[in-house]
């Protein structure tokens, strides 16, 4: 049996194009040329027999998924789950970078080279590893998935963000030294994963 994984991040944002710390802030929006991009992921999608479509229901996103599901033949609804949501970046989430080098410059020079050891603290005063919280939800996500669809030949489209499809990937390569920094997702790119159970 083999089980197709279709990643697809969401188009250009508001924010991409500002240049901001998305995270898990819904704030952004899809631009018109995010809007177009979407446009044309989902015509090259559409020749693609689908069997289910995830999507983090973030509006970035979550739009995306609607416009590639306009360009599909086949009748569809996403299944909108948080196991699909952005990284939290909690008050970093707005932030350009230049802001950020102003008040956090240690945590950006973690964040840009060890991004797994980046600890953030949140409103109550706990502290977080972002990406480590991302990639166990990455990892819970693909558990999940491959309980449902293992024993059959299906293709998957998962529509998400950078962050979260990063650490997908790295889950399904076995999280090489430094991998998160070594993907690149561009706005509406397309990644597929054969995976033979």
């Amino acid at each position: 049996m083999t089980l197709r994984l279709i990643f697809v991040r969401h188009g250009l944002s508001s924010f991409n194009k500002e240049g901001r710390i998305q995270g898990r802030s819904d704030l952004s929006t899809l631009t018109k040329e995010g809007q177009l991009q979407a446009e044309a992921a989902g015509k090259i999608l559409s020749s693609i027999p689908i069997d289910a479509i995830y999507s983090s229901p973030l509006q970035r996103a979550s739009e995306t998924t609607k416009v590639i599901i306009k360009q599909h033949p086949g009748q569809y609804k996403a299944i909108y789950t948080d196991d699909l949501l952005e990284v939290d970046l909690g008050d970093w989430s707005g932030l350009t970078k230049n802001e950020l080098m102003e008040l956090y410059p240690e945590k950006l020079s973690i964040w840009e080279k060890e991004p797994k050891e980046l600890s953030i603290n949140r409103k109550d005063g706990t502290n977080f590893h972002p990406i480590k919280e991302l990639l166990f939800q990455a990892e819970n996500f693909l558990k999940s998935l491959f309980k449902t669809y293992s024993d059959s030949n299906k293709t998957i489209l998962i529509v998400a963000h950078n962050a979260v499809l990063r650490c997908l990937i790295l889950k399904l390569i076995n999280e090489p030294s430094k991998g998160f920094r070594r993907l690149k997702l561009d706005n509406t790119s397309i990644s597929i994963f054969n995976i033979d159970f």
